[in-house]
């Protein structure tokens, strides 16, 4: 069986990209997901995983310093919105918003970590210095929202281009978000590695292979993430 760790923005695109490939449906591949630093801290504790899919370049280098990874590619670039907004810059929306603002927790989470560069950017952090709820990742962010526990959040576009295919709408525009301008923070560039203790690697390279294939960055890119040189 093939273990896969990957970040929680990604669980469900890869999902649907897997499930374009009929080699890829018929291998034993076991998907767990979490927030990046969560699933990094778990792989150094020797988690039995053969690929990671993280959701930053950041942790696939120190695997691959550490002497734990190889093969390290990037697979997707992220990008950021403002959920629900008001057809405003996210900027102006944010300094007339006063309730609390859901991000991920930008120690475990890259998206988390892009949303605080960006409030910090834009002179918002101590305005929602203590307005701020930190889910654990991106994806539980988004369900905060959904569930209207939230009232707005700094999430990843691929969530709501997501929810637009496949969630009921109970009242809900998942099409009023705001992009939030890629100058704002670091490009969130999501990379994957070959875990060196892997007892599954030709499998394991196989799926690599798949992922970057022409045909599954295409699925990547109509999944709301950029890929390659965009």
């Amino acid at each position: 069986k093939l273990n896969i760790a990957v970040a929680s923005n990604f669980y469900q695109p890869l999902i649907d990209v897997l499930n374009t490939d009929e080699k890829m449906q018929s291998l034993p591949i076991s998907l767990s997901s979490g927030a990046t630093g969560v699933l990094y801290a778990q792989i150094k504790q020797g988690a039995p995983f053969d690929v990671f899919l993280s959701a930053d370049s950041k942790r696939p280098r120190l695997l691959e310093q550490q002497g734990l990874a190889s093969a390290r590619q990037t697979y997707a670039k992220g990008q950021l919105v403002l959920w629900p907004a008001n057809n405003i810059n996210a900027q102006q929306d944010l300094l007339s918003f006063k309730h609390r603002l859901v991000i991920a927790n930008p120690k475990l989470a890259p998206y988390g970590k892009a949303a605080e560069q960006f409030l910090t950017n834009h002179n918002l952090e101590k305005i929602f210095q203590h307005r701020l709820i930190l889910a654990n990742n991106v994806n539980q962010g988004f369900q905060f929202i959904y569930t209207k526990n939230a009232a707005k959040g700094i999430l990843a576009l691929s969530q709501l281009i997501q929810a637009q295919q496949r969630l009921p709408n109970l009242n809900m525009d998942f099409t009023n978000y705001t992009l939030i301008p890629k100058d704002s923070y670091d490009a969130i560039e999501q990379q994957l590695v070959l875990l060196n203790a892997s007892k599954n690697k030709q499998l394991a390279k196989q799926f690599i292979e798949f992922v970057l294939s022409s045909a599954a960055q295409q699925k990547i890119s109509s999944m709301g993430y950029t890929t390659g040189d965009q």
